[in-house]
C-alpha cells in the first residue's frame, strides 16, 4: 500500500508544471504568431503613510523610487470621509529629476472625521510615461 501512494505522488509531481515562467510565449494563431511578452514594472516603492496626533496635526508622508525612471511625480490628497464620499481637504505635487520623490507635510484636521491619503506616481523615462500607479494609506478617524 505505501509504495503505491508513493508511486501516486511521484507520478503527481511529474504531471505537475514546474512552476517556472517564461518571460516570452509564443502564442499560435491560424494565421499569424503573435508574441506575448510580460512588461516590466518599473516602480520599485511606492508607499502612503497618515498619522494624526491627539492636537488634530495631520503628518503625511509619501514616496516613490523607481529603477530606471528619469521623473517621477506625485499627487497626493488627503481626504475625509463625509458619510457619503471621499472629499478632499488639502493636496500637494511634487515633480522630480531623477528615480525618486517624496511629500512630507503637515496639515491641521477637523475632529468627528475617517481620513485617508490617496496619491497618484507617475514615472517617466526619455520624457515618455513608463507606468503610472495609485495607493492609498490606512484610514485613521479623528
Amino acid at each position: 500500500m505505501r509504495k503505491r501512494l508513493l508511486l501516486l505522488i511521484f507520478c503527481v509531481l511529474l504531471v505537475l508544471p514546474s512552476g517556472q515562467i517564461s518571460a516570452k510565449e509564443k502564442a499560435k494563431t491560424e494565421d499569424t504568431d503573435s508574441v506575448i511578452t510580460i512588461q516590466t514594472i518599473d516602480l520599485k516603492i511606492f508607499s502612503n503613510y497618515l498619522n494624526i496626533n491627539s492636537n488634530g496635526k495631520a503628518t503625511v508622508n509619501v514616496f516613490a523610487k523607481g529603477v530606471t525612471a528619469d521623473k517621477v511625480i506625485i499627487n497626493t490628497y488627503l481626504k475625509r470621509y463625509t458619510g457619503s464620499s471621499w472629499e478632499t481637504v488639502k493636496m500637494w505635487s511634487v515633480s522630480e529629476n531623477g528615480n525618486y520623490a517624496e511629500i512630507s507635510k503637515s496639515y491641521y484636521v477637523a475632529s468627528g472625521y475617517q481620513y485617508k491619503v490617496f496619491s497618484y506616481c507617475y514615472l517617466y523615462s526619455n520624457g515618455s510615461l513608463i507606468e503610472s500607479s495609485s495607493g492609498s494609506s490606512d484610514s485613521i478617524v479623528y
